[in-house]
């Protein structure tokens, strides 16, 4: 069984959020789009916010970059979790520098959406078009027994994971982490900005 990985709503009024840092190109890096990163990135990544909120494993960012704490990080790779390209990161809050973090780009991209048997439709607010789901099928026999976590073409922004990922990331109480099943009809519509 797969799963998408999605930001986990607190529904508290006090969340934790931050924003890298610019710097030259920053626009132009493909964080959500499968692609290797060609050109020289800082030698850490910074987040910034306001919050006094502590971080969790997944924080909430900004933009389109995948930020994972030090635990998400060891995690794959004790699981031996291939294609993915890392990046030293860290938070600065107003009052701590949270040095264990990584900005990760992956990789793996499969071809296996199942657009006969997902349910979604389009929208557009404001001068773009974007497509909302009630359900994403994929057809699992495309998957190479290798991959583990990838993202779908033609819907690149979500992250899938299978259910090894998803067990451990529960036993080992990893924060911000959602897991929605695949193939289920959800009771709200997902649009393709996940965060």
């Amino acid at each position: 069984m797969y799963y998408i990985w999605k930001l986990k709503k607190t529904g508290k009024p006090d969340y934790f959020d931050c924003g890298i840092e610019q710097f030259e190109g920053w626009e132009t890096v493909p964080w959500m789009f499968a692609e290797k990163i060609t050109f020289k990135l800082p030698e850490i990544l910074n987040y910034y916010t306001d919050s006094k909120v502590l971080p969790g494993d997944y924080p909430r960012v900004g933009s389109t970059e995948f930020l994972i704490s030090k635990k998400i990080y060891e995690i794959f790779n004790r699981l031996n979790i291939d294609g993915i390209d890392y990046y030293k990161s860290r938070i600065i809050a107003p009052n701590k520098i949270f040095d264990d973090y990584y900005t990760a780009n992956i990789l793996n991209i499969v071809d296996c959406f199942d657009e006969g048997n997902s349910i979604f439709r389009y929208i557009t607010p404001g001068e773009s078009t974007m497509r909302t789901f009630k359900k994403i099928s994929i057809h699992e026999e495309k998957i190479p027994d290798n991959i583990k976590l990838f993202r779908i073409k033609r819907l690149a922004r979500y992250v899938i994971v299978n259910e090894e990922i998803k067990d451990t990331f529960e036993t080992e109480h990893v924060t911000g982490v959602n897991f929605l099943p695949i193939g289920f009809e959800q009771e709200s519509w997902l649009t393709l900005n996940m965060r």
